[in-house]
């Protein structure tokens, strides 16, 4: 929040339970920002939090994020390919961006993939 201050726009924090979201936020948002919180939940509930992204965002609005394909098993994080992300996505979203980001953390170089899907 500190970082907000002083920075164009408007900005609302909120802490909550994730999936509790759309209950209480649904289309509010344009942006859905997606950094690790993908992997870190079971992979038996991605649809789901897909789906999420979906009703939280509204039509326009673009989800942003990086996706941890670090290759290993077990988890959290668990791994997801490209692959696994564009079936899940791509029947919801324009995917206008999903590569391999030259921008990551050493230890994680080669292995984060750049996404920015647009809902329609």
């Amino acid at each position: 929040m500190e970082q907000s201050r002083g920075a164009p726009g408007t900005f609302e924090f909120r802490q909550a339970d994730i999936f509790e979201l759309p209950r209480t936020e649904a289309g509010k948002f344009d942006y859905f920002y997606e950094y690790t919180c993908f992997v870190a939940i079971e992979p038996a509930r991605r649809a789901e939090y897909v789906q999420l992204a979906l009703k939280l965002l509204r039509p326009g609005g673009m989800l942003i994020g990086c996706f941890y394909n670090h290759g290993r098993e077990g988890g959290p994080p668990f791994d997801v390919t490209r692959e696994q992300v564009m079936a899940l996505y791509e029947p919801h979203f324009e995917i206008r961006r999903l590569e391999v980001t030259p921008h990551s953390i050493e230890r994680r170089a080669g292995h984060e993939l750049w996404a920015e899907f647009v809902r329609p």
